[in-house]
């Protein structure tokens, strides 16, 4: 429905900090495969690049989408 409530929040935490690398990355390619087809798309992969920016102080940087 687009929203996670306490418990779903609980899980991916527990998930993040102590899961399988596998099932991490399983949960990353899941958060970012925004329409759930299964692939991340151009527009999906630019918002990942802009979330990284974002983290690393980077997000007034313009995003390359020949990057």
């Amino acid at each position: 429905d687009g929203y996670i409530d306490f418990l779903e929040y609980v899980a991916a935490l527990s998930l993040v900090m102590r899961g399988k690398m596998e099932h991490k990355l399983r949960w990353y390619f899941k958060l970012y495969d925004v329409d759930g087809n299964g692939c991340i798309d151009r527009s999906e992969l630019l918002n990942i690049i802009k979330a990284i920016r974002a983290i690393n102080g980077n997000e007034n940087q313009e995003v390359d989408a020949e990057e």
